[in-house]
């Protein structure tokens, strides 16, 4: 810890440390702090490891202070801290399935906190990237309908996350995508239309539902982390956000069919869980082909499906236009994905 002294920033995780010293009741000479191999724009993480436990320190950073390719809203430090820490615990009371973990928070500070750490798990995202088999999806789909169905007297006191509005935008925006027809961009405006109006029937969300906060671990569980654009949304956008990976899976590994069977085991599940009107996910495919469109074309797109072969890409785009346009049918969910794909 020495080594990061000189570092402004690393002054809390000093005091944080210290903490930790007091609360689990060890010698601070018996802390092991180092940094983390993930973190992406606007925080650092750290492992701490003390005798018997396995911690991840997150530490939040200011927007103004680093380099991106796009400007997110000025969401305070502080409250995107709050917020995080908030949703996640809200998280771990309301998932109740046996093989999903979220990470109990242990320790929260001023542009900081300290949660459990997930031994011996690879993310989602690297499985699917690597044409792997995954288990359990139906799991997954309770405990994501689960954290869906809280009650809505929990959202009366919470306002809108600016982050979620400000994501929702750019994916949504049509001018990103090459070769839409006018049709096909009025379908965009409508989605976007719908994901903002909160008139009609809306939940908490995660709000950033990717592969890469998904950690599957060696025992089967699923780990559910990153809880920092979470707040009240329409239950289609995370539904989508996940469904677009797998489809982007089954499109590089054509011949892996299980990532088809994976997304009829996880939408069977979460409706069985979740009892949504049908009109709320009539939607669904649509706002599949946005993520999908938006992977190929967004701002990120060299870290989500840059790698992929040209062919890959070109049938992933081809896959995203064929899919806008037509809806969710509850009966033929895998019949659409073979319409689609095939």
């Amino acid at each position: 810890l020495k080594a990061y002294q000189g570092m402004s920033y690393m002054v809390e995780l000093r005091e944080v440390i210290e903490q930790i010293s007091v609360i689990f009741c060890v010698n601070i000479n018996e802390i092991n702090v180092f940094p983390h191999e993930t973190g992406v724009w606007g925080n650092t993480l750290y492992e701490i490891k003390i005798p018997n436990y396995h911690f991840l320190y997150k530490q939040f950073h200011s927007f103004d202070d680093v380099t991106i390719s796009y400007n997110p809203p000025n969401v305070s430090v502080e409250k995107r801290v709050k917020n995080s820490v908030f949703f996640q615990e809200l998280a771990l009371n309301a998932m109740k399935c046996k093989s999903i973990i979220i990470p109990k928070i242990r320790l929260t500070s001023r542009n900081s906190f300290v949660m459990d750490y997930l031994d011996g798990g690879s993310s989602l995202k690297l499985l699917l990237d690597s044409g792997e088999y995954v288990v359990n999806m139906n799991c997954l789909g309770r405990a994501i309908a689960q954290f869906h169905n809280i009650s809505k007297c929990e959202m009366n006191r919470l306002e809108f996350n600016d982050l979620l509005l400000y994501k929702i935008r750019i994916q949504y925006n049509y001018d990103l995508v090459e070769g839409l027809t006018s049709k096909k961009k009025e379908i965009y405006d409508e989605l976007h239309h719908e994901l903002l109006n909160l008139n009609s029937s809306f939940c908490f969300v995660h709000g950033d539902l990717n592969a890469k906060n998904i950690i599957v671990m060696e025992s089967g569980e699923f780990g559910i982390i990153d809880f920092e654009h979470s707040g009240i949304g329409k239950r289609v956008y995370d539904l989508a956000y996940l469904v677009a990976e797998f489809v982007i899976a089954a499109i590089a590994y054509p011949k892996q069919r299980v990532y088809r069977y994976c997304i009829v085991e996880f939408l069977l599940a979460y409706i069985e869980e979740s009892i949504p009107s049908v009109f709320e996910l009539t939607s669904l495919w649509n706002h599949v082909a946005v993520q999908i469109l938006y992977r190929l074309t967004g701002p990120s797109a060299l870290v989500w499906t840059s790698y992929f072969s040209e062919i890959s890409l070109k049938k992933m785009y081809d896959v995203g236009m064929r899919m806008l346009g037509n809806d969710f049918v509850l009966s033929n969910i895998l019949s659409s994905l073979d319409y689609f794909i095939d």
